[in-house]
């Protein structure tokens, strides 16, 4: 089981051609705004899961396995890359 926040709690500075893993200046997740946390913190009286949230953040947000085709682009634009032709 997880928890994640409502609000992004974190500023990623890592995104951008100089980026290890984070080379997409156009990703959604690039240069989010940072939020605070409300206090008094709400805690449920109880947790269940949420299968449709489950995949929803599991495809947005972690994409371990992303489908054919997007694995398929992600490589050619690496490959223009190091040729040059995209910059």
């Amino acid at each position: 089981m997880n928890i994640l926040a409502n609000v992004n709690l974190a500023s990623n500075i890592g995104h951008g051609v100089g980026g290890t893993n984070t080379e997409d200046v156009n990703s959604p997740y690039s240069n989010l705004a940072v939020e605070a946390i409300t206090f008094p913190m709400k805690h449920p009286a109880f947790a269940i899961r949420d299968v449709q949230a489950d995949n929803f953040t599991e495809n947005t947000l972690y994409d371990y396995d992303p489908p054919l085709l997007r694995k398929v682009q992600k490589k050619v634009n690496k490959l223009l890359k190091k040729s040059g032709k995209v910059t």
